[in-house]
């Protein structure tokens, strides 16, 4: 693979690194002389600009045993806005022997200036479809916000029985990507604008419920899916 920046996402945690791992053609993802793992550490909400120096730190070393140097940032959405921006000088223009993967879990989660600068691998589900949480905000599909509004109350129950029974990280993924495809309305000051914002408090409190408690996946996407405007 060609030096420079990828930015894989969507599917689980475990999907992205498998599939860095592939596209850096190494065995498996850890850490060694030619290869840095970055993420939150233990009890951290972000990614800080000290961990995000380290790793520019390591890139502009040369390779100890390999051809190549493989720093990878798991979690890159957790990054301050201040480690996202010391990270684009590297991205634009990272020495010929670097890759550099973000593994997040929406692409809209990151800066643009970020987002912008990278390749991009989008992780689909091993049926070759999309799974809920792969789905884009926009794109239409069974797993997609604006493909939920559409559907009738009956409709969006059997929909939330069907999506309860997909891992419960993926359905998180899923959420997330509905919360990004709700911001992009929300300069707009109309009516949709303010559905938006409706819908953005009601997803993020069934993400917290689903993060923090042993709430019931499916009533908890039945509640949701009947209240959303």
């Amino acid at each position: 693979m060609a030096s420079g920046a990828t930015l894989v996402f969507n599917g689980t945690e475990e999907k992205r690194k498998e599939k860095i791992a592939q596209l850096a053609k190494l065995p498996k993802l850890e850490n060694s002389p030619d290869t840095l793992i970055i993420q939150a550490d233990e009890g951290e909400k972000t990614i800080k600009l000290g961990q995000v120096k380290e790793g520019i730190g390591f890139v502009n070393r040369k390779p100890f045993e390999k051809k190549e140097k493989v720093l990878v940032i798991l979690g890159a959405e957790k990054m301050t806005t201040e480690a996202q921006n010391a990270l684009l000088k590297p991205l634009e223009e990272p020495p010929s022997y670097a890759l550099i993967f973000l593994s997040a879990k929406t692409e809209s989660t990151l800066l643009e200036t970020v987002i912008s600068r990278c390749r991009k691998f989008e992780i689909k589900n091993a049926k070759g479809g999309e799974s809920p949480g792969t789905l884009g905000p926009d794109t239409p599909g069974p797993g997609t916000l604006e493909n939920v509004k559409k559907m009738s109350r009956g409709q969006r129950m059997l929909w939330a029985q069907e999506t309860s029974k997909e891992e419960r990280e993926e359905i998180m993924e899923m959420l997330e990507s509905w919360v990004g495809g709700e911001r992009k309305h929300l300069s707009a000051r109309d009516k949709k604008s303010s559905e938006s914002a409706q819908n953005i408090i009601l997803i993020d409190q069934v993400k917290n419920d689903l993060e923090k408690t042993s709430v019931n996946l499916k009533m908890a996407l039945e509640l949701l899916v009947l209240r959303l405007q």
